[in-house]
């Protein structure tokens, strides 16, 4: 990867000629400009028709909701005097060390600019760095580009490096205050994009994200083989993103990573939220255009009262323009959508294979579902402890390895626990949230009429399952007391059984720890002991329900062995 053989760099001769105008105004935009506008609006998830280019040495390159953003093309020098077809023949490019260099050079250009004052205009600049041709040395590590890795010791030495790098720029130019953020995005040598996010990097290690766009200026740069290495060839058109709509780019993402998933569905309600906000003050101005009122009213719309769901980390992140709107949401709550349409999978009220509902009551149809087989008894167990194969932990890692694949499970396993927050494994973070708080958020979604019952034997979590209403058959209860119940009842006596033993031949030291366990196991056996009674009772009736009756209705005949709806 070091010793990358010399290219023949090419890009129309217009690529980076300047905006036309007439009368002050700009008729067209360079294809540079297109693109540096297409960057923005992937990096920050702004609609590009927000994204506007500016004039005058106070301003960056391009402004959005006051926000500034600066644009760079990495490659400059006699590059850029190829590229512009000023000069022609061919140069080295850089090794990766160099290039490290090279982007760095880029970057302090743009940030001396800053300290010197001169986007006074803007109340922060984030910084856009567009590479026109690729450096593997950065993305090798993604799934994706598996087969560009040589060996453990000098991959790790690549990304060791690029990491620090990445620091660096995160230490020098965002926590020192310059920029608000740093943007890279550069081709790959197989036709797509790589998409660097240096804030993001910081905070949680990631901020790479393959984007797979199929563009027509895009051919094959080089092959890999493992054993070999990597062959150049030594002419190729450059890679841009030039006329490819952010729709289309968002439409084709390819990381398996939640953490990307995330931050693209954050960017489509940023964009829905844009477009929508633009939508009712240009509706607004036309009324008032209408009836006169330019004296009395105004067209703008709060923030606050845009009515569709805006996206935030956290909500430390809400601005204040936000605070009373009833469509913010943050990290968190779209994990917890995450786990809840993972439920609706394990009971099939959702599939993998249908859009929208797969069953809601009716007739079932088991051809619906191949990714993920729903339970097949409607009874899904939380355990604190992995007691059933069918455990709702387990079925949830289930899910999450098919949809995402096993290269990124326990990635995305703890970008679900540090959502849900907690202490612990990831594993065990989410085997909590099941316990104590998945229920609670049920509740709050459905507004108390619940379609997911938990059937709950007390504080001392002696027992608890969920079953799907629209699934509830007679026998259930009875299924529920002979198949789980009693199992869990057995698991019970066994552990007291082997904690007596232990406790007989524990030191003194030990002995308290397995007593604090024993007193756990006692609490929750005599807590099923008497929730078995009313299971009984109830499995003896088979009571039959009727969906039409309602939730609240049906919810009722099984009060007493049903979690309390607060």
């Amino acid at each position: 990867m070091e010793n990358i053989a010399t290219l023949e760099l090419y890009l129309p001769r217009s690529f980076f000629r300047s905006r036309k105008e007439v009368n002050g105004i700009v008729i067209e935009e360079s294809p540079s400009e297109l693109v540096s506008r297409n960057i923005i609006s992937i990096a920050t998830g702004i609609d590009s028709d927000y994204i506007i280019p500016t004039e005058g040495d106070n301003l960056p390159d391009y402004m959005a909701n006051g926000m500034g953003f600066e644009v760079t093309f990495a490659e400059a020098g006699d590059y850029i005097k190829q590229m512009k077809g000023i000069e022609f023949g061919s140069i080295a490019y850089p090794s990766s060390l160099n290039y490290d260099q090279y982007i760095e050079k880029r970057i302090e250009a743009k940030a001396e600019k800053v300290r010197n004052g001169e986007y006074k205009g803007a109340k922060s600049v984030s910084l856009c760095c567009v590479g026109i041709v690729p450096h593997i040395a950065w993305y090798f590590s993604e799934p994706e580009y598996s087969d560009c890795r040589f060996n453990a010791v000098y991959d790790a030495l690549l990304i060791c490096r690029r990491d620090s790098f990445f620091e660096k720029l995160h230490y020098l130019y965002i926590q020192s205050g310059i920029f608000d953020n740093i943007f890279i995005i550069q081709p790959t040598h197989r036709g797509q994009h790589v998409y660097f996010d240096m804030k993001e990097h910081h905070i949680s290690g990631h901020g790479i994200t393959i984007l797979n766009v199929n563009n027509p200026l895009a051919v094959p740069m080089c092959t890999t083989t493992p054993s070999v290495g990597i062959t150049y060839n030594t002419q190729f058109r450059i890679s841009v993103l030039l006329a490819v709509s952010n729709k289309e780019i968002k439409k084709t993402m390819t990381s398996q990573r939640l953490s990307d998933k995330y931050r693209l569905w954050k960017m489509e309600c940023e964009a829905r939220f844009q477009q929508l906000k633009k939508n009712e003050e240009e509706l607004n101005r036309i009324f008032i255009d209408i009836y006169g009122l330019q004296d009395e009213l105004t067209p703008d719309v709060a923030d606050k009262d845009v009515t569709v769901h805006r996206v935030f980390d956290s909500k430390d992140d809400v601005p204040e323009s936000m605070k009373g709107s009833n469509y913010v949401r943050t990290m968190r709550d779209e994990i917890v959508s995450l786990i809840s349409y993972a439920v609706g999978c394990m009971f099939g009220r959702y599939s993998l294979d249908v859009d929208g509902l797969a069953y809601a009551g009716g007739e079932w149809d088991a051809n619906k579902y191949k990714t993920i087989i729903p339970d097949s008894d409607n009874i899904i167990p939380i355990c604190d402890d992995e007691y059933f194969d069918d455990d709702i932990t387990g079925r949830f890692v289930e899910f999450v390895r098919k949809v995402y694949g096993d290269d990124t499970l326990e990635e995305n396993l703890k970008f679900v626990a540090d959502a849900l927050g907690g202490k612990g494994t990831p594993r065990e973070v989410i085997r909590s949230y099941f316990l104590n708080d998945f229920y609670a958020d049920h509740l709050k979604t459905y507004q108390k009429r619940p379609i997911y019952w938990l059937f709950d034997s007390g504080k001392k979590n002696g027992f608890k399952a969920l079953c799907y209403m629209h699934r509830y058959q007679r026998d259930l209860l009875a299924r529920l007391r002979t198949d789980y119940v009693h199992e869990q009842q057995e698991r019970y006596r066994t552990q007291l059984a082997q904690l007596g033993d232990a406790i007989d031949r524990a030191s003194a030291s030990e002995r308290v720890k397995l007593t604090k366990q024993q007193k756990k196991f006692q609490d929750q056996a005599t807590e099923l002991q008497k929730y078995e009674e009313k299971v009984h009772h109830l499995a003896d009736q088979n009571i039959e329900i009727d969906l039409d009756d309602g939730v609240k209705h049906n919810y009722e005949l099984f009060a007493d062995v049903l979690a309390k709806i607060k």
